[in-house]
């Protein structure tokens, strides 16, 4: 489990240093290994030791493919971990200041402890505002060792993958394939918000993301966003208006299937109509709520304004 002392010792830095000298090797060994990849077969070369050789050649070349895989996944995530770790320690900093600013103190353990404990509050410290402020640190402190713990173990877990040999195919027909597979590999992974949370401490959990975080998950996750309340109104409206051709696709098909439903009705006999009633209710909704799309967009391209909520699970949206 990652402490605030791991945190606050963490250098970004020196990963990006291990990230350049990282991808300056990788290059190397793809250079020289698709050189090597070429040395056989030697053309009149046959027999068994010329067998042999092949045989060797390609587990070596198997071997190169992996480690270059590796280590292209590993540069990858490294330079990941770099820039999420600025993200966790610009919100420490953060949540120091105000501790500072309210009289408390952030430990290395994680506790927030009252630097005026046992003496007299300064008057100009409202006793509510501290309270609040407590409550508030302990919620930052929270996510920001959530993230941290994510970043460790992400990182940990391609650090040994790669040890393993675990990337690559092996099916690869160069080191250089093989190095651009490895850096298909997903590596760190963005922590999603905390479960059940607070308006406080979904605020806590964003705070920890660095600014190339937070635009992946407006462009992958819009929908971890949009509605999410303690997050910033900028990041919800753009998150809800990027969920909005999601949102127009998914009703569509919804319009599809009930208008199948009426071709299929037609062809029941049901005295009571109630099978065609149905399937036209689930069209009229469908459509119903299309229109409100075409509302929303229209409302929100006249500027000025936010979309703070997005919600079409009920009968209106």
């Amino acid at each position: 489990m990652v402490s605030l002392a791991d945190v606050r010792a963490w250098s970004p830095a020196a990963l990006e240093d291990i990230f350049s000298l990282l991808q300056a090797r990788t290059q190397i060994l793809i250079n020289d290994g698709d050189d090597f990849a070429k040395t056989l077969p030697v053309e009149g070369w046959s027999g068994d030791a010329a067998d042999n050789a092949a045989a060797q050649h390609r587990a070596l070349t198997r071997g190169l493919d992996t480690i270059a895989a590796g280590a292209a996944a590993l540069g990858k995530t490294i330079a990941q971990a770099a820039d999420a770790i600025t993200g966790v320690q610009s919100a420490l900093t953060n949540a120091e200041e105000l501790a500072h600013k309210y009289g408390y103190q952030i430990t290395d353990a994680g506790a927030v402890a009252d630097t005026f404990a046992g003496q007299q509050v300064p008057p100009d410290l409202n006793l509510e505002d501290r309270a609040r402020t407590h409550t508030q640190l302990v919620d930052d402190v929270a996510q920001i060792l959530r993230t941290a713990d994510d970043i460790d173990t992400d990182l940990a877990s391609v650090l040994d993958r790669a040890a393993a040999g675990q990337f690559g195919t092996g099916d690869e027909s160069t080191v250089a394939a093989a190095a651009a597979d490895g850096v298909k590999d997903p590596g760190l992974t963005l922590p999603e918000p905390p479960p059940n949370a607070t308006p406080a401490e979904n605020a806590a959990w964003w705070s920890t993301l660095s600014t190339a975080g937070r635009a992946i998950l407006l462009r992958d996750h819009p929908d971890w966003l949009g509605n999410r309340d303690g997050l910033p109104a900028a990041v919800r409206s753009q998150a809800n208006m990027a969920r909005l051709p999601a949102e127009r696709a998914a009703l569509e098909q919804q319009r599809t299937a009930a208008q199948a439903m009426i071709e299929q009705a037609k062809a029941v006999y049901d005295p009571s109509g109630g099978i065609m009633k149905a399937a036209l209710g689930q069209l009229q909704e469908a459509n119903d709520k299309i229109a409100s799309l075409d509302t929303i967009a229209t409302t929100m391209g006249q500027g000025g304004r936010q979309l703070l909520l997005l919600d079409t699970s009920h009968p209106r949206v």
